[in-house]
């Protein structure tokens, strides 16, 4: 696909979202903050947007997501790997473009494996646009069918969107009971503030991720696994497909 074909494909697509806000009853995001990030991407998108807000035709209903599914146990993955079970594992599972913060756990890494030799990074996903870090503690694993195992072999699962809707990959890690640490922004701030396990960082605050990947890193064990579970609890309560379709309904009730 050359440029203008990507342009000519890019337009077409806004056309698609102007016309089904446009014809839609009613819109339905995940969140409040979630849909605060559409805004600015097309002026006319974001008038249709204001005026279905004006008319209360904007609602509000949390997403869900099935249980992420491992194949592999956290010694397998350890193991094959070269990994001690001591030594602390970041997983990282996404595109690596600047949109998903990628740039910035890039840099954290090269802060971290320079100063700490137990800290080890397994990164799933395309090596592109932005290619991984030369280091033998960074582990660039590629695509994959079973992200499941290299999140649960892992002691935290960062996800440093710039901006973010409701990132279904943080639902994905909680119901592995994983500690999280993800940027402050779109529908994530709503998920922050549903357990201390998951933990919120600045968007593109270089020293907040990586002072709170440090945080993580010395917890006592027992903290970690207390924290473990109040995230598999919290998926539990709030995050399956069975929740979000029973708030689905709830919404439909309301306004049909």
């Amino acid at each position: 696909m050359n440029i203008s074909q990507k342009d000519e494909f890019l337009k077409n697509l806004s056309k698609i979202d102007i016309l089904s806000f446009e014809i839609a009853d009613y819109i339905l995001f995940a969140s409040k903050p979630s849909y605060e990030n559409y805004f600015g991407y097309n002026e006319e998108l974001d008038q249709i947007l204001l005026k279905k807000i004006k008319e209360n035709k904007v609602r509000y209903f949390w997403s869900g997501a099935k249980p992420l599914e491992k194949k592999k146990s956290k010694e397998e993955i350890r193991k094959s790997l070269g990994i001690k079970n001591s030594d602390f594992l970041i997983s990282y599972v996404g595109r690596h473009n600047r949109i998903k913060g990628f740039d910035i756990l890039k840099k954290s890494g090269e802060f971290l494996l320079k100063t700490y030799k137990n800290i080890y990074f397994i990164i799933a996903g395309k090596e592109f646009p932005i290619k991984g870090l030369e280091d033998p503690h960074w582990i660039e694993i590629g695509w994959t069918n079973d992200p499941g195992s290299l999140i649960s072999a892992s002691d935290v699962f960062v996800v440093p969107n710039r901006k973010a809707y409701f990132d279904l990959a943080i639902l994905e890690a909680l119901s592995l009971g994983s500690i999280i640490i993800t940027s402050n922004t779109g529908g994530s701030s709503e998920i922050i503030k549903t357990t201390p396990g998951v933990i919120g960082f600045e968007p593109e605050n270089l020293d907040d991720l990586i002072k709170n990947i440090l945080l993580v890193k010395d917890l006592p064990s027992l903290k970690k696994k207390k924290l473990q579970q109040i995230n598999l609890e919290t998926y539990n309560k709030f995050f399956t497909v069975e929740k979000m379709a029973q708030r689905y309904l709830n919404e439909l009730s309301k306004i049909l």
